[in-house]
């Protein structure tokens, strides 16, 4: 069960550097712009959780709420400690990332449970 979390949370990951890799390589090359860099890569992070989310709701039979706040939990904690460790200033703005990011896992694991009992 453990394992399950730990390869989503792997992919997550991986996926979350690779999108932040291409935007930062579109960015240097100046077809981005700072403002439309960051604003995709905030989209497509919401994305990325909701889909993970989804995938994790989908795998249990209820209370898919759950598996989002659990994944949700675990990547906000994490970035939160990677913000304590490179001494990143708390703001009411990324307070308001880390909600946004944690709900978009809850949503995606609450619509991943609707649909598979919809098949």
């Amino acid at each position: 069960m453990i394992k399950r979390y730990i390869r989503t949370a792997i992919i997550l990951l991986i996926s979350l550097l690779a999108l932040i890799f291409i935007i930062n390589t579109l960015y240097y090359f100046d077809i981005f712009s700072l403002k439309v860099s960051n604003i995709v890569r905030f989209a497509f992070s919401i994305l990325i959780l909701f889909f993970t989310g989804k995938v994790l709701g989908s795998r249990v039979s209820k209370n898919g709420y759950l598996e989002g706040v659990k994944l949700g939990g675990f990547i906000v904690l994490l970035f939160f400690s990677l913000s304590l460790l490179f001494r990143v200033k708390m703001s009411i703005n990324l307070a308001i990332y880390y909600v946004i990011l944690f709900m978009s896992s809850v949503v995606g694991s609450m619509r991943g449970i609707n649909t598979k009992k919809n098949k």
